[in-house]
């Protein structure tokens, strides 16, 4: 999104770094690679081994994993649609009274395998807004599932990948209850609350974000508020910015009082997010008062680039949908997933214009 103008006079945002993107391969080892078939086969050989033995492969591996893609080899999957009846027969096949794994049991083993090759032959990611589901081939998550069937993060990948809404939805409920049931009872006892903590719940956040992403999509809001709430009931420390969505559609609902508990819980008061729900929340309250006033001001000695671009309402989408798997910093996305409960408030882009523009944070 552009940078939006502004009456003021003031210094250009300060923008934070985002994730960047991993590059896979080099252009010289991609051609020296694909214009020897030898030594592609060679390559392709020693993969399994490795893999076997836990050991990372090199990018000259990587990139002739990418582009045995491209051609027919043992052992590699190649499909471009979603097998839907396919993942439904791996599914019903699991004896959920048999979860969660037993600690170094064959079961697991594969788990870690199916995992590794879901993820196109790397260690999973170990953050939420790293999985870019999009990213990962199915044919490698189809593969993945006939290794093991306990690897939700493969139900979800083809969830993501699937034409029709209904199978979707269903690939991504699969996802929900496999990574429950790998974790088990005893797990949920002990972490829940604290799961961004805990490596091994990733796959089962990862399911539950889908979810919530799905629900957003198709405008099923009391589904998407569920799943909103179980992800911070799962964590509470809230890494991937729920509260943000959380407290705007509250209070589109005018739920002011859900969203004050919502705010409540909210452990740092210096993000973005916190502040300008405090103010917004004052204002609902009390209109332009002395309260709402003080908040405000705080919000923009914090963050004066996310008034910029809230008060130039014109520059952001009016579709935008909150992206659970977004990198985009905090200044951007707080004024585009709230834009609109400004607007629906009475008076309150107003009122933010005004003290915007005799804002001096000297």
């Amino acid at each position: 999104m552009k940078k939006p103008k502004s009456n003021r006079k003031q210094k250009a945002p300060k923008k934070k770094k985002k994730n960047a993107p991993r590059v896979h391969q080099s252009a010289s080892v991609h051609a020296g690679i694909s214009s020897n078939a030898k030594a592609l086969a060679a390559v392709y050989a020693r993969i399994p081994a490795k893999l076997k033995q836990g050991i990372a492969l090199n990018q000259e591996e990587l990139t002739a994993l990418q582009l045995l893609e491209l051609r027919d080899f043992p052992g590699m999957t190649r499909l471009d649609h979603v097998d839907v009846k396919r993942v439904k027969e791996v599914f019903a096949s699991i004896d959920f009274d048999a979860l969660p794994p037993a600690p170094d049991s064959p079961e697991l083993s594969a788990l870690a395998e199916a995992r590794y090759i879901t993820f196109s032959f790397k260690a999973p990611p170990a953050f939420l807004y790293d999985m870019r589901p999009l990213r990962y081939p199915i044919g490698r998550a189809h593969q993945a599932l006939e290794i093991s069937p306990h690897c939700a993060e493969a139900y979800a990948i083809l969830g993501w990948q699937c034409a029709d809404t209904e199978d979707e939805l269903a690939l991504y409920k699969m996802a929900e209850k496999v990574a429950a049931g790998v974790l088990g009872a005893d797990f949920f006892a002990e972490h829940l609350g604290s799961f961004s903590a805990q490596e091994e719940a990733l796959p089962y956040m990862f399911a539950l974000a889908s979810l919530l992403q799905f629900h957003i999509e198709t405008d099923n809001d009391d589904l998407a508020l569920e799943y909103a709430q179980a992800m911070l009931s799962a964590d509470k420390l809230d890494p991937a910015g729920i509260r943000c969505y959380l407290l705007a559609k509250l209070m589109e609902m005018d739920a002011d009082d859900d969203a004050e508990e919502v705010y409540a819980a909210i452990l740092s008061e210096t993000s973005t997010t916190a502040a300008y729900s405090r103010a917004l929340l004052d204002f609902r309250k009390s209109g332009d008062s002395d309260v709402a006033n003080a908040s405000l001001h705080h919000a923009f000695m914090l963050d004066e680039d996310a008034a910029l671009y809230l008060t130039s309402v014109e520059n952001i989408p009016g579709d935008d949908k909150y992206d659970i798997f977004s990198d985009e910093d905090e200044s951007i996305q707080y004024p585009v997933i709230n834009w609109k409960v400004w607007k629906k408030t009475e008076g309150a882009m107003r009122w933010i214009r005004d003290r915007y523009d005799n804002f001096d944070p000297e």
